[in-house]
């Protein structure tokens, strides 16, 4: 499958109003693009976006691989306040090898996207087509998450004055597949009239058989299947799963194939100058149980928090008064590797402080020898849960005194 590539630019320039043109990844939290796909050496690539929420260092990290999957250039741009950045990057030196496709990716902590580009040497030795492809908008996805994907096939792009379908009336053939199951016939529809760029999103409805907090409900997966395109998709997935696009017709057939899994989440909280809290945040795209609607979830401390909207993973909490009720804990169930960990501010490595104070409470912990004393507050729920879990098998005795340690730690049990 093949487009001219005489014509690449022209069709790409119109794309975007802006006059930049690539893949804007409206469902992720980088939206960003270059200001064209086709480079010659000595060029700059100009790259301009905006990333929200920033997570921790203000940076964001510029990757570009080549067709052998090494990283022939990285760099990290500085993200402005409100989160948007711009770099230039010029094409010089004899790294930038072999000519053809590369793959521009993007990664600011927990977020990411990617690209292609086109690198020529010169308009001379530039090929007259480029082979089509398939391209997601992240290379992992949760078990819920909502997928963005594109074909570029410029050769089903026949009438410039409206945006044009692939996937039906012999115009190629769209399957969508996971572990559990396909979507056959599914049909995407150009980004703009005449840009060769055909684009869908499939939600994933997870797996209705795992009750993921080990509670008497299940937690509104369904493990739906349907839809035909172009973003009203659904397919079940498991929690270590593979999502696989494949494109064929009388041209051949193309595929790709993106990951499903779980991740580790990240607890976040900002903070003013003196160490007072205004807002707790948790990044975990495994707690996404519905596309439909905004989920929630509660820290160890009782503190509920809200999903920002319906598929993003990131939960939020803000304070009208500043407040210093540490430490803050957040129990991730949903690891890749099985298990379950604590997250702990300000103790552990996956938290932030955005906002760093000037002086901040650290809780003490005593020493683990002598008595212990009971002060008599009430224990939280999830410690009791917790405690009858390990009765039962459930957790580890690592989690156990995970929580009996988080009850030193607000002074519930006093060492001495």
């Amino acid at each position: 499958m093949v487009f001219n590539y005489q014509s690449f630019a022209g069709f790409c320039s119109i794309i975007f109003v802006t006059g930049f043109v690539g893949f804007a990844f409206a469902d992720s939290e980088i939206d960003w693009n270059t200001d064209r796909h086709d480079y010659y050496h000595r060029d700059t690539i100009q790259v301009l976006g905006t990333v929200y929420p920033i997570q921790g260092d203000k940076e964001i990290l510029i990757e570009i691989e080549n067709s052998k999957n090494e990283i022939i250039f990285s760099r990290n741009a500085e993200l402005e306040s409100d989160g948007n950045f711009a770099e230039d990057i010029t094409i010089l030196g004899g790294n930038w090898q072999p000519e053809g496709q590369f793959n521009l990716k993007l990664t600011h902590g927990e977020l990411s996207g990617q690209q292609p580009i086109w690198i020529f040497q010169s308009e001379s030795t530039a090929p007259d087509y480029i082979e089509s492809n398939i391209f997601f908008n992240k290379p992992t996805y949760s078990m819920t998450d909502l997928v963005n994907f594109w074909i570029v096939s410029p050769d089903f792009d026949e009438d410039n004055s409206k945006k044009e379908t692939i996937g039906e009336k012999n115009r190629g053939e769209i399957e969508v597949r996971t572990g559990m199951g396909k979507l056959s016939s599914y049909v995407l529809k150009e980004t703009e009239p005449g840009s060769g760029i055909f684009n869908g999103t499939i939600a994933l409805t997870g797996d209705k058989n795992l009750d993921v907090d080990k509670t008497t409900h299940v937690d509104d997966m369904t493990s739906e299947f349907g839809g035909s395109g172009p973003e009203n998709g659904k397919i079940g997935a498991y929690k270590s799963d593979k999502i696989t696009v494949t494109f064929s017709g009388e041209f051949g057939e193309i595929s790709k194939t993106a990951e499903v899994s779980w991740t580790l989440g990240k607890l976040e909280v900002e903070a003013d100058s003196s160490g007072n809290l205004n807002l707790i945040r948790v990044i975990d795209p495994d707690m996404n149980f519905s596309n439909l609607r905004e989920d929630v979830i509660t820290l160890t401390n009782d503190f509920v928090l809200y999903e920002t909207d319906v598929s993003t993973g990131i939960f939020e909490k803000s304070f009208s008064k500043p407040f210093r009720d540490f430490p803050i804990t957040y129990h991730d169930i949903t690891l890749p590797e099985g298990g379950s960990k604590w997250i702990v501010y300000p103790s552990e490595e996956t938290t932030t402080l955005i906002n760093p104070p000037t002086v901040i409470d650290h809780p003490t912990l005593i020493s683990d020898s002598g008595s212990i004393e009971g002060n008599f507050k009430k224990v939280p729920d999830w410690v009791k849960t917790t405690m009858q879990w390990y009765i039962d098998g459930i957790v580890s005795e690592e989690e156990m005194v995970a929580a009996i340690q988080y009850l030193v730690n607000i002074d519930v049990i006093k060492l001495r």
